[in-house]
C-alpha cells in the first residue's frame, strides 16, 4: 500500500502544464491591456482632430479677405465638418455636431474685433472595451481681423 501513496503525491507535485495555464492567465490580461491603450490613443486622436476641426474652422471665418467676399457661419460649419470627416477614425455612425457663431449676433465677420465662437461636439463610440461612448469637445473663439 506504501507504494501506492508516494506515486499519488508524485502526481500531485508533478508541475507540467502550469506554466501554460500561467501564460493563460496573463495573456489575457495583457491583450486586454493592448486593446485598453490602443482604444484611449484613439480616443486622443480623435479629440485632437476635434480640437484642429475647430480651429480650422474659426480661421476660415476670421482671416482677412477681399472686399465683398464673406465667410457665414454655415460656411465655417462645413469647413469644420469636411476637416473632421476625413480626418476622424470611427466606427458606427461618426456623428458630430459643428456650431458657429459672432458674437454681435451679425451674420459675417462685419465688426472689426467681432468674436467668432465654434463648438465641435462628437461622441466616440470605442473600439474594443465595453464603454459605450465618450463625448469629446472642442470649443474655439477667435477674433475678426
Amino acid at each position: 500500500m506504501a507504494p501506492l501513496r508516494v506515486s499519488i503525491y508524485k502526481k500531485l507535485r508533478d508541475q507540467k502544464g502550469a506554466t501554460t495555464v500561467e501564460f493563460a492567465f496573463v495573456a489575457i490580461l495583457f491583450v486586454f491591456l493592448f486593446l485598453g491603450i490602443i482604444d484611449f490613443g484613439l480616443l486622443l486622436y480623435n479629440q485632437q482632430v476635434i480640437t484642429n476641426a475647430g480651429r480650422e474652422g474659426a480661421r476660415y471665418g476670421v482671416v482677412a479677405r477681399p472686399e465683398g467676399y464673406k465667410i457665414n457661419a454655415a460656411a465655417v460649419e462645413a469647413k469644420v465638418n469636411s476637416f473632421a470627416s476625413s480626418h476622424l477614425v470611427y466606427h458606427g455612425t461618426g456623428d458630430f455636431l459643428a456650431d458657429a457663431y459672432f458674437d454681435s449676433g451679425l451674420e459675417y465677420c462685419e465688426k472689426f474685433r467681432d468674436r467668432l465662437t465654434v463648438n465641435v461636439k462628437y461622441e466616440y463610440s470605442f473600439f474594443f472595451l465595453p464603454i459605450d461612448v465618450a463625448p469629446l469637445e472642442s470649443n474655439t473663439v477667435m477674433i475678426c481681423e
